[in-house]
């Protein structure tokens, strides 16, 4: 049996979401083994408070890319840590890349027709993916299924708030009960201002305290601006920083109405109606 396990979900923050089922059911099956995991760095405070992670890595990069010159130190610091199983749940370039940097003794991977041809080489043993008309619970519990991983008899995503940060939460929501999070790292996720006033209109009618806020990029906020000057009346927080914060925030609402984002994800998975 493994003495240490390392998971690889090098993705963004839905992605770390979904890979919770995954990464629960290893712990429970993994016969008393360390669980460690990796995930960009905004995307540690995700799963900080995890009880069945021994431990989480948060790896250094640029949106889209690895920077390896900042992350050097820490591929150090997992190698060092002499891994008997790493398991990839990323299937990209960049989780291959790291599975083979990392060197643990096996090395599981997705068995993927696109990416580099390089790919297959960083890994000891690859696995068939599940088709993408599956849920990505499901095909990431497939991956670790190699290891001996029996389905799940809990499939929900789970993401645990920090409990320290309510007041700082219950600050920045400041009596929202339903917050509106209008937008998506694409624009085509996106509703067009109109139909969030529509919104803001129906949640009045009916007295419930609703709010609105968005993404930290330029953009994102640009609409946020937009939608105070279309609906002067509503309540528009600014978007909530950091992570954690948001995260503390999404666990005391009584809803949240959301495109596909990565709040979405997280919402779900602290149990929110969304």
């Amino acid at each position: 049996m493994p003495r240490k396990i390392l998971a690889i979900q090098f993705k963004y923050l839905g992605d770390v979401v979904v890979a919770t089922p995954a990464l629960r059911a290893l712990k429970e099956h993994s016969g008393g083994a360390e669980l460690h995991v990796l995930v960009p760095e905004e995307a540690a405070p995700l799963l900080a408070h995890a009880p069945w992670i021994d431990r989480v890595w948060g790896f250094p990069r640029r949106r889209g890319r690895m920077n390896l010159r900042a992350a050097w130190p820490v591929v150090k610091e997992l190698r060092a840590q002499r891994f008997d199983v790493s398991v990839d749940l990323a299937g990209n370039d960049r989780g291959a890349l790291l599975s083979a940097l990392i060197g643990a003794r096996a090395r599981i991977g997705m068995r993927a027709p696109n990416g580099s041809l390089l790919r297959r080489a960083c890994y000891t043993r690859t696995v068939e993916t599940l088709d993408a008309t599956r849920h990505e619970s499901l095909r990431l519990w497939a991956v670790v299924a190699a290891m001996g991983v029996p389905y799940p008899d809990d499939m929900r995503m789970h993401v645990t708030a920090d409990p320290a940060l309510l007041p700082a939460a219950k600050a920045y929501l400041a009596g929202v009960e339903v917050l509106c999070f209008i937008n998506a790292s694409q624009p085509k996720r996106e509703w067009p201002l109109s139909h969030w006033a529509e919104v803001h209109a129906m949640a009045s009618a009916h007295g419930g305290t609703i709010g609105f806020t968005g993404g930290h990029s330029a953009r994102e906020k640009a609409l946020l601006r937009e939608l105070r000057q279309r609906i002067p009346q509503a309540i528009v927080l600014e978007p909530a920083e950091p992570l954690q914060v948001l995260i503390a925030s999404l666990a005391q609402l009584k809803g949240l109405i959301t495109t596909d984002s990565s709040p979405m994800h997280i919402a779900a998975a602290l149990g929110v109606p969304t």
